[in-house]
């Protein structure tokens, strides 16, 4: 009876082993499964978002070449698009030809980069800047857009275009630099040194230009003169070219005295060692335009040439 009772007792702890290492089994089994299926799950996940993240990021990239090129190429609609107020069907374009872009337009630009850019271009949901960096030190970079500390933002996009701009150039009305030097009503400017040149003004021109005379850094605090006379009073008083930038206004104006139009000449006399290395330029810039817009520390005559530059456009996503 005894022997029995053991007998059974051992079948029914055996059997209640094997019972507890079953569902034990089976309760393994099952958190295994749970892990491996969050970690296809978080995999697939991780996949999805980088998959979409490259798509994303694919199609801003596209579409940044594709507006900074339209940008460059073409010129906007209207082609006066920058003298335009308001206008609800602008189409913004800085081309000038042969990869040339229009200062003023860019400044246009500048002024309406909001509604011009990011609401009509890029729908409001792209963050954007623009920057112009001239090859040339002495012209100093502009940049508008979206300010926005770029080292917090994620996925930024970077295209950059080598161009030309044509900065101030429509105010010259001089260049002394491309002009024959064997032409003058004083007799005695005839000689390799001598650079003159004539231009007409009227006397109402004065009450809304300034009138510039601006020579290269090399020729200042040099032997280098220069002078404006008239026909009708060829006295020339000689001033020493000590700085870049000559506002000649009052000269013009006491000459000019009760004539409606008068013709100046502009005479410089260059020392010998500086014949070859001569630049200079007069300019007309009317007094209504905000020269602080570019300028930081007066007038230099880079900016009135055409200069090599990188137009750069940048975009984000907005958060």
């Amino acid at each position: 009876m005894n022997g029995e009772s053991t007998l059974k007792n051992l079948k029914i702890t055996f059997l209640d082993g094997k019972g507890t290492l079953f569902i034990s089994d089976i309760f393994i089994l099952l958190i295994v499964s749970v892990l491996l299926m969050t970690t296809i799950i978080t995999v697939m996940d991780l996949s999805t978002e980088k998959i979409l993240g490259s798509l994303e990021r694919s199609n801003l990239e596209r579409k940044t070449v594709e507006v900074l090129d339209n940008l460059i190429k073409n010129p906007g609609t209207p082609d006066n698009w920058d003298h335009q107020k308001n206008g609800i069907d602008i189409i913004p374009g800085l081309g000038g030809g042969n990869r040339t872009i229009l200062f003023n337009k860019l400044l246009s630009l500048k002024k309406s980069y909001n509604r011009l850019v990011d609401e009509k271009i890029f729908q409001d949901e792209i963050k954007s800047s623009i920057a112009l960096s001239p090859l040339d030190p002495k012209v100093l970079p502009i940049e508008f857009g979206d300010n926005e500390d770029l080292h917090l933002v994620s996925n930024v996009v970077v295209v950059k275009r080598l161009v030309k701009c044509d900065f101030l150039t429509k105010f010259k009305i001089l260049d002394f630099k491309e002009k024959e030097r064997d032409l003058c009503i004083n007799p005695n400017h005839h000689g390799n040194n001598w650079v003159c040149e004539p231009f007409t003004i009227n006397k109402k021109d004065l009450k809304f230009t300034d009138y510039y005379l601006l020579f290269n850094d090399g020729l200042v605090g040099t032997s280098n003169h220069w002078s404006v006379n008239n026909p009708k009073n060829m006295d020339e008083n000689e001033r020493s070219i000590k700085t870049n930038s000559y506002r000649i206004n009052q000269i013009l104006e006491d000459q000019i005295g009760n004539s409606i139009q008068m013709n100046f000449w502009i005479h410089i006399k260059l020392d010998s060692n500086n014949v070859n290395d001569f630049d200079g330029c007069l300019v007309a810039i009317p007094k209504d335009f905000n020269m602080n817009e570019i300028l930081v520390d007066g007038l230099k005559i880079e900016y009135f040439q055409y200069n090599d530059c990188y137009l750069t456009l940048k975009t984000w996503f907005k958060n």
